[in-house]
């Protein structure tokens, strides 16, 4: 299983309406992208958000969250 195709479904129904948004299958899983850049991925049952430098810390201090590495590189 690349990706839990159940989250994958709670994702599409909170981003529904949301024109700017491109569905695309990579790196091993399912990306949501906005303007060619991932905002939102999904591998296995995770999910991983981009949040951007001014809500790194308070994302990262949310139960559960923690930074994701992919080849050295958070």
């Amino acid at each position: 299983m690349a990706y839990d195709e159940g989250l994958a479904h709670r994702v599409r129904e909170l981003l529904e309406g949301q024109s700017d948004v491109v569905e695309k299958k990579m790196l091993g899983g399912l990306c949501f992208m906005v303007q060619g850049n991932m905002c939102l991925g999904i591998l296995q049952d995770e999910i991983m958000v981009r949040v951007g430098p001014d809500a790194h810390v308070d994302a990262l201090a949310q139960p559960h969250a923690r930074e994701r590495d992919f080849a050295g590189k958070p």
